[in-house]
């Protein structure tokens, strides 16, 4: 979402993104599992494309498993298996005037049902970046062919310290339901401490919808409830092919149009 100027949640008054303190509406976008706002500068373009190159490189000598951590922004009934690992590096664009941010992230698969990742974002084109790592792990404590319970956590820290926020925390738990007809069907809820999501605490709902249409295309959606740096709601498709998953989508803000942008997310596992 290309946007100098943001809304705070809860904030008649716009923000410019350059200015110091608590991430912008913008910037809260996604910091926790799925894209977070982030890009490089003006040489955003050239060191995406670095990026992307390294991870089609990470193919070669890839196993076919495919995983994922999110659906798009909500976090999956996916585990990755102990040993598996799993990168992935997030565009959006859009808002009102446009802006781009990126975000790269990692996943280890730990076993027992346990996964732990980092995602590095909070860089924004044009405007001021404020550079965030968001440690994360996912647990699953029971799981069946069907039914799936999932529980996580994520950290917000700001790598340049308290001159661009304080660290903030955000929980999430939910269970999922495999149909007959191969759809999954994910509901749950989410608590975030001041300044995940918004500048106070902020909670809510989440959910998931999954349907694979064949071998390499599912049709899916996801949305977290609520007016605040979360709250998108983001239809679209993904298509796997070996280890290499795309994702595109397009992510709509929940009570402000302003806030809409295209989302495309590329992932490998190996």
């Amino acid at each position: 979402m290309h946007a100098v100027l943001v809304r705070l949640p809860g904030n008649s008054e716009s923000q410019s993104v350059s200015t110091a303190g608590p991430p912008s509406e913008l910037e809260y976008r996604g910091l926790g599992e799925g894209a977070a706002p982030g890009c490089f500068g003006a040489s955003g373009s050239r060191t995406l494309r670095t990026v992307l190159a390294l991870v089609f490189a990470a193919v070669f000598g890839a196993g076919t498993a495919r995983a994922q951590q999110t659906l798009f922004n909500v976090p999956s009934a996916d585990v990755l298996d102990k040993g598996k690992t799993y990168v992935e590096v997030d565009d959006l664009y859009g808002g009102d005037p446009d802006v781009q941010v990126i975000t790269i992230r990692g996943v280890q698969g730990l076993g027992g049902r346990v996964e732990a990742g980092v995602n590095l974002g909070g860089f924004v084109q044009p405007g001021r970046s404020t550079p965030t790592i968001v440690p994360n792990v996912k647990w699953q404590p029971y799981r069946t062919d069907t039914f799936f319970v999932t529980t996580g956590a994520l950290g917000l820290f700001y790598l340049r310290g308290s001159k661009d926020g304080d660290p903030a925390a955000l929980v999430y738990s939910h269970v999922a339901w495999r149909a007959p007809t191969k759809t999954r069907l994910t509901a749950g809820a989410w608590a975030a401490s001041d300044g995940y999501a918004g500048p106070g605490a902020e909670r809510g709902g989440l959910f998931g919808f999954e349907q694979p249409l064949g071998r390499t295309l599912t049709v899916a959606a996801d949305w977290f409830t609520g007016n605040n740096g979360l709250g998108y709601f983001t239809p679209g498709v993904f298509v796997a092919a070996g280890a290499v998953t795309i994702y595109a989508g397009y992510s709509i803000k929940n009570g402000d149009s302003k806030g809409n942008g295209l989302l495309a997310e590329l992932g490998v596992t190996f």
